[in-house]
């Protein structure tokens, strides 16, 4: 099985992929039950998943150029300060509407963080695993990041239940950690691949994306798809419980 050949890389990613989820949910949660604002949410919700529609293409060109396992760690580090901005705002800052810019930026730090870790890890497992193997390898990453994204609204709720908001933001800290800290054996290398200018190779990207409709049309579909399954679900319910409570 793909997973107990290459342990040390799927748990990494299994981790990294909780813990990402957790610290979206969390920015999306956090602004309706303690700020008290719908539109933080919101907000925040774009933070979080706006940045890879931009970056993504940048992310791209950087799993040319660098060794993949290296970009997983910097991103990886901008998941860990979101997490500590979100704990500092938490702990140390006593009026809610204080938190508001400590909350922004570290949604934000988790949007450019989504950016470059799910495209660096994609091109991981292409250096990880076998050549024959390379199906595998990647059903199972996709499969691993929709069980972490099950997982984070999970680990939220069972850690809150012991510790409150805080533990939820140090948990989200200690998994990227530790998914880092599983990395250190993997190995990786950049691309061989002739550079060109980073402008060029996203003209690249976007000029066969116009060449194949369909191409085009899978990617709205997977981000409908991804939108729909869970952070819609948690704003808009609040939204129209909080509507439903005004009006009686």
């Amino acid at each position: 099985m793909i997973f107990r050949r290459y342990p040390a890389f799927y748990l990494s990613c299994l981790l990294a992929f909780t813990a990402g989820h957790m610290i979206n949910y969390s920015v999306i949660i956090y602004a309706q039950e303690v700020l008290g604002s719908d539109l933080l949410s919101g907000i925040g919700f774009g933070l979080c998943f706006g940045p890879p529609i931009v970056l993504g293409w940048y992310a791209g060109v950087l799993c040319d150029r660098l060794a993949p396992v290296r970009l997983i760690h910097y991103a990886q580090v901008a998941f860990v300060v979101a997490a500590l901005l979100l704990l500092v705002a938490d702990l140390a800052i006593g009026t809610p509407s204080a938190r508001v810019p400590l909350f922004l930026l570290a949604a934000l730090l988790a949007g450019v963080g989504w950016s470059f870790v799910s495209p660096a890890r994609m091109a991981a497992v292409t250096q990880v695993v076998r050549p024959e193997e390379l199906r595998s390898g990647a059903l199972a990453l996709n499969l691993l990041v929709m069980l972490g994204f099950g997982l984070g609204p999970l680990m939220i709720g069972l850690v809150r239940s012991v510790t409150g908001w805080w533990g939820v933001f140090v948990v989200a800290c200690a998994f990227f950690v530790a998914g880092s800290a599983l990395l250190l054996g993997v190995e990786s290398h950049p691309s061989s691949r002739p550079r060109r200018h980073v402008l060029a190779e996203i003209r690249e990207g976007f000029a066969a994306i116009l060449r194949k409709p369909l191409l085009g049309q899978l990617m709205l579909a997977a981000i409908v798809g991804y939108l729909a399954m869970g952070p819609m679900q948690v704003l808009l319910p609040g939204s129209r419980a909080r509507g439903s409570a005004s009006a009686t």
